[in-house]
């Protein structure tokens, strides 16, 4: 069986040949079974504990503090860890239990378990050449680093928005959330989770909050390395196939929350509508062309220029957003979302009252902390006491004004310096900042909206996100490179425990768009926007949208399919109404998501993860349990799609659209308005037409939304 060597803890920064000569003892704890001291002669000693909290999983626990196993707010409460027992031997302890058997002695630990050829190494003993920090963060310490071997043929994903992904061997993810400020195809994501998995049947999930850094075959092509900050080391193996693995991640982090059905249609935004008869406007322009939409969303309702300060005041600007505004989307069945983010101006009223009931980070010396852009923003900070009832109140007002979503954006870049009331560093939160803020916006919806769903919609994350918002991959350039670094990151949240994601349709910026947004926004005179995404990279975005878990059109220019010329728009249209046809089938694939089964969009590794084909696929994927999805990338419409077994029929019948018959490659030329979806048919259809299949295929859903 492969060996697992446990050399230690930052407090033992010795060699196995220092450690016999020194004392260091490996004793049971009395009373607490699966638990044990690494003590020395001076005193010093380390508590570790190994537990088996669900089925397929060992978790490894090392600290200094000796008290009952704590997590952070990633590992829900009320998870069961029965405990590996030991038995005293000659030089140390063995255990044998629930599966896994070793031993830890003076020199460290053995343990063997499954597939895994792993170590768990101070970072004193690691393998020489990996990088000790993240980019930029200067004296930050290594603590722990996780080794795992990888080996020939063997895949890794997960990590979390991967613009690179999903396929990861052979490269380095600095998992620390950043706002990227809308860079394509580089590793950098506003949404990073600790967890890794590979094709041989482990899994290595780290419950920190602050930055992993994951060598992934990189600096050694057969080592995969996480590299942890922390003083103490919470390390999860993972067993199984990938959608057990992803099972028990969920287990363990909690199962994603399901968005409402209607939230399932068609977002339209830009950034920003100006007014309530703009949007008004949009509507009727929306029914004139019978082009269906269930959400609007705003982000500049409040008074000020968001473009500029892009901070919340939570003061509604009543000159452009009259109260009762919202009632001309009732009227239209629309749904509401609205813009906050958890930043404030110390010039406004609601930056004073933030600072003067102390619910803001502080800087070492005391005073308020701000961001390190110059901006003078403040953060939030959710661990004070009295700061959710205050951002409950806030909430609140949000939901006076109509929303039934919000938009919580921003919650990545806390400042690495800073302190929070319960005495954590910036750094060590810098994750999962984000799932504290989205936690408390979960839950003060769950408190003031009783007459719906709390739907929260995010950008950034880290585990345990999903428990509370459904996400987005964030700003993304106008741009084919922009498009396949969205269904990148896209493809690789779903294999990170994401369950619902989704990109801006059209990308959020084109060269000449911000300066164009700017001026809109200091006159608030929504002429100034264009139309700015090339018509044929709009037509495939929006084909896309409509087979995404999410489908938002948003960006820094027009998105209405009536802004692009013909045919591009009409084709638009038709998009949109494919997405209202596929919405009962999103919702059968949603519920099946939220009690711990496969995510809505599903990549090919994950729906086949013993077809070798499956992992060189790695644009495409599985919309649910029956569609094949291959976006069209590339100007022209070229796409290489591998088919799995069986046969399939385009999901729209069109000129240019072909049946596929799997297993195998195929090279497909697809006109503009040919969808790249073809749906399986099943091996008990009867002999009955691809008219008759499609029409089952849409009437099998459930037909109540919801």
């Amino acid at each position: 069986m492969p060996i697992h060597r446990l050399l230690g803890s930052p407090s033992f920064r010795v060699s196995e040949e220092e450690a016999a000569a020194t004392g260091v003892r490996v004793t049971p704890v009395p009373g607490r079974a699966g638990c044990a001291v690494l003590s020395r002669d001076d005193g010093r000693e380390h508590h570790l504990s190994l537990t088996v909290p669900t089925a397929g999983v060992l978790h490894l626990r090392v600290d200094g503090h000796g008290g009952a196993v704590r997590h952070t707010a990633a590992v829900t409460d009320g998870i069961d860890e029965p405990p590996i027992e030991f038995r005293a031997a000659p030089d140390g302890l063995t255990f044998a239990s629930w599966g896994y058997e070793g031993f830890w002695s003076a020199d460290g630990a053995q343990f063997a378990w499954g597939s895994l050829s792993a170590s768990v190494l101070p970072w004193r003993h690691h393998a020489p050449g990996l990088a000790p920090a993240p980019r930029g963060w200067g004296e930050l310490i290594p603590r722990w680093t996780t080794h795992a071997h990888l080996p020939p043929g063997a895949s890794v994903f997960g990590g979390g928005a991967s613009a690179q992904g999903p396929g990861l061997r052979g490269r380095t993810r600095e998992c620390v959330n950043t706002n990227t400020s809308g860079v394509a195809g580089v590793d950098a994501a506003y949404l990073n989770v600790p967890l890794f998995w590979s094709t041989t049947g482990w899994g290595l999930y780290i419950d920190t909050g602050s930055p992993v850094i994951a060598d992934l075959g990189d600096r050694h092509s057969e080592i995969a390395a996480l590299t942890t900050y922390d003083t103490e080391l919470d390390l999860f193996v993972l067993s199984g196939s990938p959608a057990e693995m992803l099972a028990q991640y969920a287990r363990l982090t909690g199962l994603p929350v399901q968005p409402p059905g209607w939230a399932l249609g068609v977002w339209t935004s830009r950034d920003s509508y100006f007014s309530a008869s703009e949007v008004a406007a949009v509507l009727d322009r929306y029914e004139a062309e019978d082009c269906p939409v269930d959400v609007v969303h705003v982000d500049a309702w409040q008074e000020g220029n968001l473009f500029l300060e892009q901070s919340s005041n939570w003061q509604p600007d009543r000159a452009r957003w009259p109260s009762g505004w919202h009632r001309r989307l009732e009227r239209s069945d629309v749904h509401l979302s609205l813009w906050t983010n958890p930043l404030l101006r110390p010039d406004t009223p609601a930056g004073v009252d933030a600072v003067r009931r102390n619910i803001v980070l502080r800087a070492v010396d005391g005073r308020p902390a701000q961001l390190p852009d110059g901006s003078s923003r403040l953060v939030l900070d959710f661990s004070a006491p009295g700061a959710a009832a205050w951002w409950e109140d806030k909430i609140a007002l949000l939901l006076t004004e109509g929303a039934e979503v919000v938009k919580a954006d921003f919650g990545e870049d806390v400042p690495l310096d800073a302190r929070l009331h319960d005495g954590a560093a910036g750094w060590q939160v810098r994750n999962s900042y984000s799932r504290d803020y989205q936690a408390a916006t979960h839950a003060a919806l769950r408190a003031r909206a009783v007459d719906h769903p709390a739907a929260v919609f995010c950008r950034s994350g880290t585990a345990g996100s999903q428990r509370f918002a459904f996400h987005w991959v964030g700003d993304t350039p106008s741009s084919w490179m922009g498009m396949t670094t969205a269904l990148r990151a896209c493809l690789s949240m779903s294999l990170s425990g994401c369950a619902f994601v989704g990109s801006d349709v059209g990308g959020f910026w084109a060269p000449g768009s911000m300066g164009r947004c700017a001026r809109a926004f200091a006159s608030f005179d929504p002429t100034l926007l264009e139309a700015d995404v090339d018509p044929e990279l709009y037509v495939r975005w929006a084909q896309w949208g409509a087979l995404s878990p999410l489908m938002r059109f948003h960006g820094t220019g027009r998105r209405e399919p009536w802004a692009y010329p013909q045919p591009y728009g009409d084709i638009a249209v038709d998009a949109c109404r494919l997405r209202r046809r596929l919405v009962p089938h999103l919702v059968r694939s949603a519920r099946q998501a939220a009690v711990g089964g496969p995510p809505v969009m599903r990549p090919m590794v994950l729906a086949f993860p013993d077809e070798r084909d499956a992992r060189q696929a790695d644009l495409q994927y599985l919309l649910g349990d029956r569609l094949l999805v291959a976006p069209i990338l590339v100007p022209g419409g070229h796409v290489d799609v591998w088919v799995p077994s069986g046969r399939w029929w385009p999901l729209v019948p069109d000129v240019g659209a072909v049946e596929l018959i799997g297993p195998g490659w195929r090279s497909l030329e697809l006109p503009l308005s040919a969808v790249p979806a073809w749906i399986l048919v099943p091996p008990d259809h009867g002999g009955g037409s691809a008219d008759e299949t499609r029409s089952r295929f849409f009437e099998a859903a459930d037909p109540d939304p919801g």
